[in-house]
């Protein structure tokens, strides 16, 4: 999460010495991280100061005896994620609210 952190701010630092760049039109970058809550290995990325977090949840795989998901599947499978692939392509604006 440092590298994370110093990225952000360095990042800022950069755009802010470029000429026309005013303190108040700097968008900070942003992570979306995407995770099925049926993978084991889903995690969430903790909130950070320099850079807007969104995690996200989705559905990757069909489940087995409404109890489980397949494994592989759960685990990959965003790229064949119409929802994920929708956000991803969809521009939005930064808004401090989100």
């Amino acid at each position: 999460m440092n590298h994370l952190e110093a990225w952000g701010r360095l990042r800022h630092n950069y755009l802010s010495s470029l000429i026309g760049s005013t303190q108040n039109n700097l968008i900070p970058p942003q992570i979306v991280a995407w995770s099925d809550p049926s993978d084991l290995l889903s995690w969430n990325v903790p909130e950070l100061k320099t850079v807007v977090v969104k995690n996200r949840s989705v559905k990757n795989a069909t489940h087995w005896l409404w109890l489980l998901d397949s494994p592989t599947g759960a685990h990959g499978n965003y790229d064949k994620n119409k929802s994920v692939i929708g956000v991803m392509l969809k521009p939005t604006k930064y808004s401090q609210a989100q």
